[in-house]
């Protein structure tokens, strides 16, 4: 099962969480839990941790998004990872130089741009390098500012330090966008025979191959069918816990917490505590929604059986 990181500016939150109810309804994981990566002391390092441990960065770009720093650190500390990149275009403001090379996939609406990220999602991601990764991480884990603005600084001009070249010919200037350097071209030599014909008996191959999985798809969906008959999935009582807090990490109380799809509702005591009790498949992903007067509506996709569920909500302008 592919995962990804998604990355979105909080003025898109309703397409986002759209386009992230798709992926789900189609077994994709999906990672989104920035308010809770953002609290921490040393959130860069838990940002380069949770890009590292996706397959993809999902980028939902827009006029929003292109303004946001904390949408820019994720998306260059990808590049910088190495990770694969699936721009999403909210609207019509063009990507940064540094990915307009990258093909983009117009969304009209949340549902029509579904069939696209999937199919994207069959590429073969870009390899791992365990090495680079711990170079990066290690990098970030050194970043001692908190201020969105200054670790952005910082953070670039680390990459440079480290000349940590992403994406071929891409790396980072320290106080400006990404270059990139096109090498000159030389002319192609024409292939041997032999060369063209390993790659039409690969073609073939792959055709091959194409055809076998169609033929194989109903048996398969057999199986899929009989697995959510397992033990696995019968109906269990399950603890749903967690907090919430504001922008400063102080508890708040009166937060009206909900389950929509179940519905449940309660309220967060004094220590901004609240919990749940549910009867359902173990492990179950529900959505889950937090409102209070005053304070922007949040929203995401809680475990079953998490009790240590964290959160921190915005007051509103």
């Amino acid at each position: 099962m592919p995962s990804l990181f998604l990355s979105y500016a909080r003025a898109d939150l309703e397409p986002v969480l759209g386009i992230e109810r798709g992926l789900r309804a189609d077994h994709v994981s999906v990672w989104r839990d920035q308010d809770k990566l953002y609290g921490g002391q040393r959130w860069p390092k838990a940002l380069g941790e949770a890009v590292a441990a996706q397959d993809y960065l999902l980028l939902c770009w827009s006029k929003s998004a292109a303004a946001s720093t904390y949408v820019e650190l994720e998306w260059c500390t990808a590049l910088a990872l190495k990770k694969s990149i699936i721009p999403c275009l909210l609207d019509d403001v063009p990507l940064p130089p540094s990915l307009r090379s990258i093909q983009g996939i117009r969304v009209d609406t949340p549902a029509q741009c579904i069939p696209s990220i999937l199919a994207a999602l069959q590429e073969r991601p870009v390899a791992t390098d365990p090495a680079r990764s711990a170079e990066v991480i290690g990098g970030l884990a050194q970043i001692t500012a908190r201020e969105p603005n200054e670790v952005l600084k910082t953070v670039k001009a680390t990459f440079e330090q480290h000349h940590w070249m992403v994406q071929g010919s891409v790396y980072y200037q320290a106080a400006g966008d990404i270059i990139i350097n096109q090498p000159a071209t030389a002319p192609k030599a024409k292939k041997p025979l032999l060369e063209k014909w390993q790659t039409w008996l690969a073609l073939a191959i792959a055709v091959l191959t194409v055809v076998t999985m169609v033929l194989e798809l109903p048996s398969k969906m057999g199986v899929l069918f009989r697995e959510e008959t397992t033990p696995e999935s019968k109906v269990l009582e399950q603890t749903l816990a967690g907090s919430a807090r504001n922008e400063t990490g102080d508890p708040l109380a009166e937060v009206q917490v909900a389950l929509p799809k179940l519905g449940l509702t309660t309220t967060t005591d004094r220590l901004g505590e609240f919990s749940f009790r549910v009867k359902d498949r173990k492990q179950r992903e529900v959505l889950l929604m937090a409102q209070k007067p005053g304070f922007e509506t949040y929203e995401t996709y809680a475990t079953l059986g998490n009790t240590q569920l964290g959160f921190a909500m915005r007051r509103k302008p």
